[in-house]
């Protein structure tokens, strides 16, 4: 449970992307990030702006932690502070959010089927 006192950072990856989340250890070859959330902008061209969407890093597994060699690190930064209740935020949700979708009841199929009598012409209903 992230309590607001963690150590919250953005990482730049090799590849890119950017990645929010609390550094939880670091030695000379690996970071450990809890809870690492993608950073995406998505242009809006209309109001000439900019909207921030952020997703977790691995949406297909219930791990939390993730280990990043610091060869594929650019560079980490602390998180801007307005920035942390946000990130808690996105964390909690996902976290409330199930992964896999119920599955929704499949309506039941009307039984009648359809033949066509090739000798009369027509399309009777059994």
């Amino acid at each position: 449970m992230l309590t607001g006192n963690e150590l919250y950072v953005v990482v730049k990856l090799s590849t890119g992307e950017q990645v929010m989340g609390v550094l939880q250890l670091e030695d000379d070859n690996y970071i450990q990030l809890y809870s690492p959330m993608v950073l995406r902008t998505v242009p809006i061209f209309n109001e000439g702006r900019e909207h921030i969407t952020a997703n977790p890093y691995c949406q297909f597994t219930e791990d939390v932690e993730f280990n990043f060699h610091k060869k594929d690190v650019l560079f980490i930064k602390p998180l801007a502070r307005p920035m942390i209740p946000h990130y808690i935020r996105i964390v909690k949700e996902h976290e409330e959010r199930p992964m896999v979708r119920e599955e929704r009841p499949k309506p039941q199929l009307d039984r009648k089927s359809t033949r066509l009598n090739s000798s009369h012409g027509y399309i009777s209903y059994a």
